[in-house]
């Protein structure tokens, strides 16, 4: 998992290759505080899975973590 920064932005995950998205940037994304992503991560299972590790940021499949949020939204578990 501990794969070089420049090979993050683009990895092969279990739904396929494509763009990913670090912690930071999904928070921002979906308009709220990082505290906020990290409990939705920890209670709404099953989550998205951490594609890459490297310079202290975590990386998730884009298209997997975008489908994850909009599902909680469907779903009303999440402001």
């Amino acid at each position: 998992m501990n794969l070089k920064h420049s090979k993050c932005k683009t990895i092969a995950s279990k739904s396929g290759p494509g763009p990913t998205l670090t912690f930071q940037e999904a928070a921002k994304e979906f308009g709220i505080p990082l505290e906020s992503l990290r409990g939705y991560m920890q209670h709404h299972k099953p989550s998205p899975e951490i594609v890459c590790k490297a310079q202290g940021k975590t990386y998730y499949n884009a298209a997997e973590i975008r489908t994850w949020w909009k599902k909680l939204q469907k779903e009303k578990k999440c402001v």
